[in-house]
């Protein structure tokens, strides 16, 4: 007999606490809405209903995910990031909460005396998935803005979120190693490389040290 979504969701719990996962509900709750397809509205009102064999099959594939120290937001490929869904893969590192202290330090500045009611150039060195240039493009929407990065998986998923986020035809992304052949005048220039050292890696937390792409691997797609 088929386990109720309240069940499964249940022993996903219990099974990701006893395994050492802080979040184990957050978390069992999460990637049941992503197993099934189905909002947190809708795991509530039919939490009665039996899951499908095809999405518990899903489901627990998520579960042993989790339990082994791969993120949600790998998991299920996305990443929130000030308030704007973000898709991630393996070309670049997760957008953390911290960065959008960025994105709230450049909206601050670009409100000032000297940057209010123009139209802003903007640069992001290093873009990633693209959550730092895209979200000041969506927040400042006389902005247009340039982001580079070396990695080529990188620049297509940034261009992807671009698009899906509504500003691709305010931004540009270019492969480049820095500012190697930039040219222009650009208002603000921002970046949140990879700070942490290759040496030290390997003693941080499992979603960070087995998850995130080493930065020597970012310039090419990971294998």
């Amino acid at each position: 007999m088929s386990l109720s979504l309240q069940s499964a969701q249940a022993r996903a719990t219990q099974v990701l606490r006893d395994g050492g996962i802080d979040t184990a509900a957050l978390d069992a709750r999460t990637l049941l809405k992503v197993a099934t397809g189905m909002s947190l509205e809708a795991l509530i009102v039919n939490g009665r209903a039996p899951l499908s064999a095809p999405c518990e099959t899903r489901f627990d594939d998520y579960v042993a995910r989790r339990l082994a120290g791969e993120p949600v937001s790998r998991i299920r490929g996305t990443r929130e990031f000030y308030g704007r869904d973000f898709k991630i893969d393996a070309h670049t590192l997760d957008p953390r909460p911290d960065t959008e202290t960025l994105v709230t330090a450049v909206l601050d500045q670009a409100g000032s005396d000297g940057f209010r009611g123009r139209p802003l150039r903007l640069l992001d060195l290093g873009t990633g998935s693209g959550c730092i240039l895209v979200t000041l493009l969506a927040e400042l929407p006389e902005a247009v803005g340039t982001g580079t990065d070396i990695n080529p998986g990188a620049l297509e998923l940034a261009r992807d979120n671009a698009a899906a986020l509504g500003v691709g035809d305010r931004a540009r992304f270019a492969a480049a190693d820095w500012f190697e052949g930039l040219a222009g005048h650009y208002d603000i220039i921002v970046s949140n490389p990879p700070y942490i050292a290759s040496a030290e890696i390997e003693g941080l937390a499992p979603e960070v040290a087995r998850h995130d792409p080493w930065p020597h691997s970012m310039a090419a797609p990971m294998g």
